[in-house]
């Protein structure tokens, strides 16, 4: 026996599944927030300073995050690649254009997953394993 659905239920049908769409991903930004990511999780005291000065210059990061003629590891060095042009992006305290209102939990999670804080997945190309400890 054939069941062929009418225009009516079609549409119905169609506007079930956008609404479960959109219902998820609202539950999915609701549930992944920081609860304030512009607090730091730690106060800067000079010994938390060094830590991040040193494990900068072990991770090298100024090879990749700074661009002729740019500042401080603002990002913007092109490297071309069989497939396109990517750049390195800005890892300074902006809190506009950097990582400046990252807490530490994503800061986390994009060094170790490759996760990055405005999407699931991006390239890790930096040197992971020095970052880590």
């Amino acid at each position: 026996m054939t069941v062929l659905l009418g225009p009516r239920s079609l549409f119905l049908g169609v506007v079930v599944l956008i609404a479960a769409a959109l219902g998820s991903w609202l539950i999915w930004r609701l549930v992944d927030r920081d609860s304030d990511p512009s607090v730091p999780d730690m106060h800067p005291t000079a010994e938390l300073i060094a830590r991040g000065e040193y494990l900068t210059r072990a991770a090298d990061c100024a090879a990749c995050h700074n661009a002729p003629g740019g500042k401080p590891f603002s990002g913007g060095l092109a490297f071309k690649l069989p497939f396109g042009t990517i750049y390195s992006t800005n890892i300074t305290a902006d809190r506009e254009t950097g990582i400046g209102t990252w807490s530490d939990v994503i800061s986390s999670a994009r060094f170790t997953a490759g996760s990055r804080k405005t999407a699931p997945i991006s390239i890790r190309l930096s040197p992971i394993p020095l970052t880590q400890s």
